[in-house]
């Protein structure tokens, strides 16, 4: 069995290189909000920061965290500090307060947060093992987040924060597939996706089984995202890309 490719979840960091964000409000359609944020290789991220019912862009670096409400070009709405500079951070509503946050993952355990200030984490768990590749949804659509973990095309996702009974368990994709998770149909729980290039592979329940959707979007070089970005309760893709005006060597080569 291969190795899995890293999963670009909601929640997770964002792939790629650049300043630019182009967004989709419908699956397969073409980018309807672009704009740029923050620095071409910051580490980026997407939550919904005031619980409006959109997602926009966050920015790291190092521990600290710069937030911006709107899809739009500009300066940071909120700036914060959160765990260490090497740890993986994820966004997710880990409370169902219907406001994204941040949790730290340092190995197997979960440091999470409920607030966008600066401070020590809310709870602590543990699940997985420390080189799983994690992921982020809301998994039974009680509207909190919780995390599973990825085994070459394995799922094993967490009922209930810090939970380890009655676990989730489904194969998806191929093991050198790239996941996303997103809500795709609207009924409030989050299901995975997979890419092959710029082509999608959506399925609408945590099973096993052939994809309910398959979908394009974007370049095929482009690696996406999901989030909702029109506040409908549908996820759809955006992709990130350098600029003219970026810097061209990438600075993570």
């Amino acid at each position: 069995m291969g190795v899995a490719a890293p999963a670009q979840a909601k929640g997770s960091a964002l792939f790629g290189y650049g300043s630019q964000f182009l967004l989709g409000d419908s699956l397969g359609g073409t980018a309807n909000h672009v704009f740029s944020y923050g620095n071409a290789g910051d580490t980026a991220y997407f939550g919904d920061w005031d619980g409006n019912g959109t997602d926009t862009p966050l920015v790291r670096r190092g521990n600290s965290f710069y937030l911006r409400n709107s899809l739009s070009s500009g300066t940071a709405d909120t700036a914060f500090s959160y765990g260490d500079p090497h740890d993986e951070i994820l966004v997710g509503d880990w409370d169902g307060d219907g406001t994204d946050t941040l949790a730290a993952h340092r190995g197997g355990t979960f440091y999470v947060r409920n607030s966008l200030t600066t401070g020590a984490a809310d709870k602590v768990f543990n699940f997985g093992d420390p080189n799983d590749v994690v992921l982020v949804g809301d998994w039974d659509g009680d509207g909190a987040d919780t995390v599973g973990v990825l085994r070459g095309n394995t799922y094993f996702l967490m009922p209930a924060e810090g939970s380890h009974a009655g676990v989730t368990t489904f194969a998806y994709g191929d093991p050198s597939d790239r996941v996303l998770v997103g809500d795709w149909d609207g009924n409030g729980t989050d299901t995975p996706a997979v890419s092959r290039g710029n082509t999608y592979y959506l399925k609408n329940s945590l099973t096993f089984g052939s994809a309910d959707v398959v979908t394009r979007y974007g370049n095929p070089g482009d690696l996406a995202f999901a989030g909702d970005w029109d506040g409908n309760g549908t996820d759809t893709f955006g992709v990130r890309r350098s600029t003219s005006s970026d810097p061209q060597q990438n600075p993570r080569d």
